[in-house]
Parts: C-alpha cells; structure tokens; sequence
C-alpha cells in the first residue's frame, strides 16, 4: 500500500537496501507504508523511480568515502523531489550484505572498497538526522516480523538465495544482536564433512549455503545434467573463430581444421568457455549437433567438412531450448520438478535433506518454534513445504517442540526493515544526541 505527504508535521522513515547491482530506496509512514513518489519530481536526479522505490545502480568501483557521498546524495534527492525537511524524516535505516558492527561497515564480500566505512557516523553528520544499519538478513527479519505481528512468539528467519543468511527476534520483538554484531552467520555452519562436502565462497568447507543455497542447486544442475565434455569442446571451438579472417570464419564453422581443435582443447583445459561470438549466432549452429541426440558423431562430421543446411539448424531450436533451459537458474528447476522432471526432483529432494540440517542446527540453538523462509526459496516453498517440515521435525531434540515453518509475505524486506530499524535501535542513540546538539 502506498500513502501521499501528509504535511509537514508527518514523519517519515527512509528505508535504504544496498545490493550487489542495484541500491533502492522508499520512504516509509507510519503505518509501515510506502509513500506514494511523484516520477517527474525526480526527472533532473539521475535516479529510476519505480513502484515507489528509488533506485540506483551500485557502484563497486569506488570508494567507501565516495560510496556514502552517493548515499548522503540518493537522500537529498529524495527529500528535495518529495519537499521533505529533516523535521519531516524520524530516521534514515540502511541495510547491506556483510558485516556491520555499531554502524561500521566492517566489510563486504559484493562490494568490498567500502570495507571499514563509517555508514552511521559519516551519514549523520552530512545529513543532520538519526542513522540505523544492519545486515540484510537481520532488517528482513525485521520487515517480516513487523509484518506478522508476532510480538508474543519468538521467530527464527533465514534467508536463501545466492548464499544463506539468518536472524533471530525473541518473543519481545528484540533482534538479536552478539558483541560485535556477528551472529546467525547460519550459512557458515557445517553441514557436511564426507566425501561429498563442497567447497563454500568462504574458503572452507561443507558449509550450509554450500549445499543448500540457491545457487548451489543451479550449480549441481549443470555439474550433472548440463553440458557434456564434447559439447563444451565445440563452444570453445567456435570461441576462436573471432581471431580468424572473413575466409577463415567460414573455414571454422563448416570444417574445423585440426589447429582449431587443438585451440578449442588448450581453451578449454582453462575453462575459457564464453564464446566471443553472439549467444543467438552460436546456438544455431549447434542445435544440429544434438537434433539426432549423438553429439560426439556431429562434432566428427563437422570437423570433417561436412556441409550443413542452416534451415535444419534452425529446426532444432525448440530441441536445445528443451534439453537445458531447465538448469538455468533455481526457478526453471523448481518447474521443471513440478512438471515431473525426475532429475529436478532428485536435486531438490538432496537440497531439501541439507536445508533440514542447516536449520534444526540454527534452531537447536535458538529453539523458536516459528521459521520463516525468504528470498528466492520462498517463491517455490509450497512445493517442498510438507518434505521439508517433516524433515525439520524429525530432527527436532523434543517430540514436544513442533515446529512451524512459513515462506516470507513481506515484499521489499530490505527496505521496509531498514525503515523500522530506530525501533531496535533508536532510544538510546536519540536520547544521547539530543544531550550532544547533534540532532
């Protein structure tokens, strides 16, 4: 829901969710709703106004200084666009992936020059208003629990998607926070030690959001089920074509001489596998390799100078199309489970057993008896739901602490929880800055 500027008596939150690629921004009621933004009041800002978020691509390039100067911008564009003053605004919350201790910044893995930032203190000195930041997964724990209404029941969020975080609010609505701020780091708990554990992007292994993540689904789709070790071969070949003339262009794709398959083998033994050549171009010329399902064979003809007629490339479209849009990312696999893919099933199923794991370790830990799911899994939780709640209560310490678990209702997490932020954090950071003049 959104609402208009009621005045300037009203306040209002500024909830920011920095990201990889995109930051987004809104101004929150207080209602917990977003305000409606007029599109043309923000024509002369370099900003995209959409379904009332603010939005800017992240810039991993430059520094921290620089990086909160676009911030302490982003809100004066927001303010000035929405004839807000800092009477107006009761706080400004920020969330970000990583590790932030008492509003530092201590680092970021996705945007790592602004590692040891000052985000709280710079920001409330440029702009003269009140500043929260928490980690991303702590403010749409927040957002989510805000949402339900669940003060009364504590509740233990975790977030999967590219990899895995956590949070925990008790039965008062209070986040929990450890002396530094770093804690619920649950995709960094260890799930596996045998023979299959994965490698984590943390450096060590057989962590939680190695084995259950989103993106390790995907990656264990293509490990099994994706390209074959000829047909990445033919990729590569095709690769070299750009370093060839007019003549010899025409030489590599009707008859690749023995040079090119030595080049293509050098290239792939470097995993270089991204054809220089358009994705469009590429895949008509390879659709024939596969419409009579024996790649190995084709490869062999074509290197052998066998002519082929672009129409019947052209036929095979659909039959690629079929054979690995379903490893394309966690959603194509989710339906393709759903349309009784056995392979899909069977990948989903293992995620499923980890994500048990992972989350009754979490939970043995903090005992609440309210889970909630978000991110990308919580697009597809309906499928698994029954499976994994089974799972997670046969795995429970007690017969007697039955375990519900929901996917995340709450949409733009990341900002409404940073908006709410001064609510965990407000009381005595404002009262020591009124004493100080600060604000």
């Amino acid at each position: 829901m959104t609402t208009k500027v009621k005045g300037l008596k009203a306040k209002y939150n500024i909830g920011i969710d920095i990201g990889g690629t995109t930051i987004k921004a809104g101004i929150i009621d207080e209602k917990g709703e977003f305000l409606e933004l007029d599109k043309n009041a923000f024509d002369v800002f370099p900003v995209e106004v959409r379904d009332n978020k603010v939005i800017i691509e992240t810039k991993t390039d430059i520094s921290g200084k620089d990086f909160i100067y676009g911030l302490s911008d982003l809100v004066a564009y927001i303010m000035i666009a929405n004839k807000l003053e800092k009477a107006n605004i009761n706080s400004l919350g920020i969330c970000a992936p990583g590790w932030i201790r008492e509003g530092d910044w201590v680092y970021c893995n996705s945007i790592p020059n602004v590692s040891g930032a000052h985000l709280t203190k710079d920001l409330e000195n440029m702009l003269g208003i009140p500043v929260y930041a928490a980690n991303d997964a702590k403010a749409a724990a927040v957002a989510e629990y805000e949402h339900r209404k669940s003060l009364g029941k504590s509740m233990l969020f975790f977030i999967v998607g590219t990899g895995i975080g956590g949070a925990y609010i008790d039965k008062n609505g209070k986040l929990f926070e450890s002396d530094d701020n770093f804690n619920l780091e649950v995709g960094h708990t260890v799930v596996d030690q045998g023979a299959s554990t994965r490698d984590c992007n943390c450096g060590r292994k057989g962590h939680f959001e190695a084995h259950a993540s989103t993106i390790t689904l995907v990656n264990m789709a293509n490990e099994k089920y994706g390209w074959t070790q000829d047909e990445k071969q033919f990729l590569v070949t095709i690769h070299s074509f750009n370093d060839l003339d007019e003549i010899g262009k025409e030489k590599v794709w009707w008859g690749i001489n023995e040079n090119q398959v030595e080049y293509a083998v050098n290239l792939l033994n470097q995993e270089s596998l991204n054809p220089k050549v358009s994705y469009g171009e590429l895949l008509t010329r390879f659709r024939f390799l596969l419409e009579k399902n024996d790649t190995h064979n084709m490869i062999n003809k074509i290197m052998d100078g066998e002519n082929v007629d672009d129409s019947m490339l052209k036929d095979c479209a659909k039959q690629l199309r079929d054979k690995y849009e379903w490893i394309k990312n966690g959603e194509t696999i989710y339906g393709a489970a759903k349309a009784g893919n056995q392979e899909a099933n069977e990948l989903i199923n293992d995620q499923i057993e980890q994500l048990a794991i992972g989350i009754s370790n979490a939970n043995a830990i903090m005992n609440s008896r309210q889970i909630v799911i978000s991110g990308a899994m919580s697009k597809s939780f309906d499928f698994i739901k029954d499976r994994l709640i089974k799972r997670v209560n046969e795995m429970r310490l007690s017969p007697e602490l039955k375990i519900e678990i929901t996917a995340g209702q709450v949409q733009d997490g990341g900002i409404l929880g940073a908006a709410a932020l001064y609510k965990q954090y407000g009381k005595e950071k404002v009262r020591s800055a009124r004493v100080q003049g600060k604000f």
